[in-house]
């Protein structure tokens, strides 16, 4: 297996297709056992990310029949060039909202997310945390309607999930995929690793399904591989940030490229050419040196569909050079036929049956919904998202025979999107807009008598994210994985002092560092449930939050029985939460301005 020791950058536009060995005459030379590489050949790696169920054309999105005809057309162009192709998904391959609403209400039941998989003709796919949100038992059905490719991910054990266990059992889902890449005057014996992070249990549902270590589980299948005689091993991971992956690499031995998802970076080169608006984060590829010394290339790109990167890794007599940048798929060019009718099309029809209900009325400022302000500070959508929860849980009180929530919470990574980000005047919100704002199959839940020493240790949890910053207004900034844990509230003021020693948990949800942080907690009564950092003795109350999180979601009950809270199902999710509140609260005026209901001390 050769090393990557020479690495230059360019931008090219090519894309792919290969064949996968592994069956057959062990003699031919397209199965692994057979597969000889020449001395010169190049492979192309095309690769994208965080697909999440983007698949119609907007205003910023190409949709998917632009994606899959810029790919079939790439693709004969790289095979004409004698290239090998290779191409990769690393994870988060479909997203609740009003686009996978489309799917759950077909008859018969059809996954469009799965059909785009399908078109695109990847080689590998693997798991993203996303694809676990409605349970192992959908993602079984996806795969199952996706067709034939390998959904990979080595540091997850299913063998207690029965649908997930018959899909391993039956080689859909793997730690890994031997490929053979056909190239001219040979074949290439590919191995590809699959790895998702550690962090799912608590940022999705993956039930019964363990999770590993990353570096273990990717470093085994990577020993076997290299044993195998592969002559390339690529890791496909979905680490949530770039960032992970260049923690990650310098613990790997024998990985020669990682293709990374879930952070929805751009690395791209000088020259690219980007969407209006994109701004480079990084270089394409990051040079980060493995266990070994040896250089391992970080490549990876925003989702959507609207990039793929591609990687061109050519070698000749004993050099290796990999060349690449993003790939810009148009917001307004060509469509694959068949993939606008039998996928597009049927989803576009019914978000705009979404997008024509109005439900309030017309406002001129922008909800903010971005993650860099739902993960780090208060915010409007924060705030109407959590009054909405606090409001219907009143609502339903005596149905369900629970009080009505006195405070509400809900995390910033369940919170999607902006809305009339532009500020155009007399907006409306629609159906849709609570669809994308509240994309997940959130539950509201009410957690009765909470104490304040359990919602003094739940907030330290959900603010020990943020660290000081000059550059923003407010003086912090979200940073590290797991920023999605920040609490949007209603019902109460928080203030916290984030120059305090924030909470450190484990993966396990062990307290490594106790947090300092929390200052104050006042309900809008004027009831102080925290003060002067203490919990107020005898003090409790009546939250409402979604199921996720009490469930387990991001670690927000890490110091109860289980790591989960026992609450009571009100009976909706939190999309259907904030489209009646505004429907009988149309006036939202009141949300031009913040609260002041969190405070983050920086001094």
């Amino acid at each position: 297996m050769s090393k990557l020791n020479a690495f230059t950058l360019a931008a090219i536009m090519l894309l792919s297709t290969t064949i996968a060995g592994c069956i057959g005459d062990e003699e031919s030379e397209n199965t692994w056992e057979g597969a000889i590489a020449p001395d010169t050949y190049t492979i192309d790696i095309f690769h994208n990310n965080d697909g999440e169920s983007d698949l119609i054309r907007e205003e910023d999105r190409p949709g998917i029949a632009a994606f899959v005809h810029a790919l079939s057309a790439d693709r004969q162009a790289s095979l004409d060039a004698g290239h090998g192709t290779l191409t990769l998904s690393s994870g988060d391959n479909f997203l609740a909202g009003s686009k996978w609403d489309a799917s759950t209400r077909s008859n018969p039941l059809t996954y469009y997310d799965a059909k785009a998989l399908s078109a695109i003709e990847y080689d590998a796919i693997c798991i993203g945390n996303h694809d676990f949100d409605f349970g192992p038992s959908i993602l079984a059905d996806f795969i199952i309607q996706e067709g034939s490719t390998p959904f990979l991910s080595a540091n997850i054990d299913v063998s207690n999930d029965p649908s997930l266990k018959s899909l391993k059992d039956s080689g859909r889902i793997a730690s890994s995929a031997k490929i053979v890449v056909p190239v001219d005057n040979g074949h290439v014996k590919v191995g590809v690793i699959g790895a998702v992070t550690e962090n799912l249990p608590f940022i999705s549902s993956p039930g019964l399904v363990d999770v590993n270590n990353v570096s273990t589980a990717v470093n085994a299948e990577a020993a076997m591989l290299k044993s195998d005689g592969a002559d390339l091993i690529i890791l496909i991971s979905h680490l949530q940030g770039y960032s992970e992956d260049k923690a990650l690499a310098p613990l790997l031995k024998d990985v020669d490229i990682i293709v990374a998802g879930g952070g929805d970076e751009l690395l791209a080169n000088e020259g690219a050419d980007l969407h209006e608006g994109h701004t480079i984060v990084d270089a394409y590829p990051v040079m980060v040196s493995d266990s070994d010394g040896n250089q391992i290339p970080i490549i990876t790109a925003i989702g959507q569909y609207q990039y793929y990167g591609k990687a061109s890794v050519s070698v000749d007599g004993g050099t290796v050079t990999l060349t690449g940048n993003p790939v810009k798929v148009s917001y307004t060019g060509e469509q694959d036929a068949d993939a606008l009718s039998s996928i597009e099309e049927p989803v576009k029809s019914h978000t705009d049956s979404l997008a024509t209900i109005k439900i309030s009325d017309p406002f001129s400022f922008q909800f903010r919904g971005a993650k860099d302000d739902v993960r780090a500070r208060e915010t409007n959508i924060g705030n109407i998202v959590t009054d909405s929860m606090l409001w219907y849980s009143a609502e339903v009180a005596s149905t369900y025979g629970t009080q009505p929530g006195q405070v509400a919470m809900a995390n910033g990574g369940g919170l999607r999107a902006s809305v009339n980000a532009d500020g155009t005047t007399d907006y409306r919100f629609t159906v849709q807009d609570t669809f994308d704002v509240a994309p997940f199959g959130n539950r509201l839940v009410i957690i009765e008598d909470m104490s304040s020493e359990r919602l003094l240790n739940l907030l330290e949890n959900a603010y020990s994210k943020t660290v000081l910053n000059d550059t923003t207004e407010d003086g912090v900034k979200r940073d590290g994985d797991g920023t999605g844990r920040f609490a949007q509230v209603a019902g109460m003021t928080v203030v916290y002092d984030a120059t305090k020693q924030p909470l450190v948990l484990d993966d396990d949800g062990n307290v490594v560092t106790a947090g300092e942080r929390i200052v104050s907690v006042t309900l809008d009564d004027g009831t102080k449930i925290v003060e002067n950092g203490q919990a107020v003795a005898g003090a409790t109350v009546d939250l409402v939050t979604l199921d996720y999180i009490a469930g387990g979601g991001d670690q927000w009950f890490y110091d109860w029985p289980n790591k989960e809270a026992q609450y009571v199902d009100i009976g909706a999710l939190y999309q259907q939460a904030l489209s009646r509140y505004i429907e009988q609260s149309p006036d939202l005026s009141e949300y031009s301005t913040l609260d002041g209901r969190i405070t983050a001390l920086t001094e």
